[in-house]
């Protein structure tokens, strides 16, 4: 049994305890008032502890750590937290439960792991057609400010600050609140899985964005004529370069180079492809040869890569199903795996190259009816099916939109929508 003394215990007392000879047997100092009991080992180690109800106590440090100024901890706020653990106990809270809860939260950067089941990494990864490229994009934003803490203890305030940061970097407004929306998405889904009590990002209001600002627009006929012929001019070049570099190759008696008989790269084959059928590029990037049937002249596009979760099938015009052969044919006659791939696997992303040649081909990418991206490829198709007369109901299925409202946009643009209103002006006088 501990030998037990009543006494206050006070920040003078715990430096003289640590000058004291060690006992024979456990020794205990209580302090009555505030609950805090030193305990003094026979192997010299001192610790304070608190009572926060009968029989039970919990740890709140070693008095070497309160007395070394080198780790920070002083004698008030280990006082301070006795007085909320007696606190909370006398709630009727579980006070050893809620610290347990607590130290079995996961930091972000352990949450954000995609290696370990039962984290947001893992399971974004497997149940996300993009999620892996959203964990990236989590990473790269957040990590390295954040990784560190535990989830709890990312508040609004520090996102907020983030965004100031972004912001001065001149990211745009849109940009800034997409990455907030991965990073709240993934704490709802803490939520959910009972990690956390609440999200503590909840009620943070998005930025401002001015929705009319530089809107996304398709091709014109005329942009869409200059792109494409440079595109094919880039391929033949691509195809002259080689041949010449095999000539000076063979003439020194080096090995040649693979020859490139058709497309220069997946940049030509990948706009015809959006063009044509106006698949996301995710989905895009995520077609197999076996969802592709050149015989009857169809793509059939499986839920599993599309945004709605939805399998639609895109029948192929002879443009599109040419550009798939030759380009199936250059490749070896593949019938499985990726259409379209680079060394290291699925591409993520052809913007920039699209972008190059977009002016390479002398076309502003910004005007004052918008701006061009690669979604603008998608956008066209829709805005050259509107505009031929494809039915809405035919052109939803199409384009695989959930909400028909969505697909009205194809039928008129918002200027033909704006020029009509104010035309029925002349009508009634």
């Amino acid at each position: 049994m501990p030998n037990y003394t009543p006494q206050p215990i006070t920040a003078a007392l715990l430096k003289r305890a640590a000058k004291w000879a060690n006992p024979d047997r456990p020794r205990e100092i209580r302090d009555a008032k505030t609950g805090m009991i030193l305990r003094h080992q026979p192997t010299g180690r001192l610790t304070l502890y608190v009572e926060i109800g009968r029989g039970k106590r919990e740890r709140l440090a070693d008095v070497q750590e309160i007395i070394d100024p080198e780790h920070e901890i002083t004698f008030e706020a280990v006082r301070r937290s006795a007085k909320v653990a007696r606190g909370e106990d006398a709630s009727g809270r579980n006070f050893k439960a809620e610290r347990a809860a607590v130290r079995a939260i996961p930091t972000l950067s352990e949450y954000m792991n995609d290696a370990e089941e039962g984290t947001y990494g893992y399971w974004l990864t497997h149940n996300r057609k993009s999620g892996a490229t959203s964990l990236d994009r989590l990473r790269y934003c957040f990590e390295e400010s954040y990784g560190a803490r535990k989830l709890h203890e990312i508040t609004r305030a520090d996102i907020e600050g983030w965004r100031t940061k972004r912001t001065r970097k001149g990211l745009s407004p849109k940009t800034i609140n997409r990455d907030v929306a991965q990073l709240h998405a993934g704490m709802e889904k803490a939520v959910e899985w009972r990690i956390l009590t609440e999200n503590p990002l909840r009620g943070l209001k998005p930025l401002k964005v001015d929705k009319h600002e530089k809107p996304l627009r398709a091709f014109t006929p005329e942009e869409l004529e200059s792109l494409r012929a440079y595109l094919a001019q880039r391929d033949e070049k691509t195809r002259q370069a080689r041949d010449r570099a095999n000539q000076w190759r063979l003439a020194r008696h080096k090995e040649p180079l693979p020859e490139i008989t058709g497309y220069a790269d997946a940049l030509t084959p990948t706009v015809e492809i959006s063009i044509e059928t106006g698949l996301r590029q995710g989905e895009l990037f995520a077609l197999e040869w076996d969802m592709v049937d050149l015989k009857g002249a169809a793509i059939h596009v499986p839920g599993r890569i599309t945004k709605a979760h939805s399998t639609r099938t895109i029948p192929l015009n002879s443009a599109a199903a040419a550009v798939l052969r030759a380009w199936n044919m250059q490749n070896g006659r593949p019938t499985k795996g990726l259409i379209f791939a680079g060394e290291s696997g699925a591409y993520k992303s052809l913007r920039k190259a699209l972008y190059a040649a977009i002016t390479a081909a002398g076309i502003e990418r910004v005007t004052q009816q918008g701006r061009l991206a690669w979604h603008s490829l998608r956008h066209t198709f829709g805005t050259r099916l509107g505009a031929a007369g494809c039915d809405v109901q035919t052109l939803k299925e199409l384009m695989g939109h959930a909400d028909i409202a969505t697909t009205q946009q194809y039928l008129h643009t918002t200027e033909d929508r704006k020029r009509e209103a104010v035309a029925r002006l002349e009508a009634i006088g």
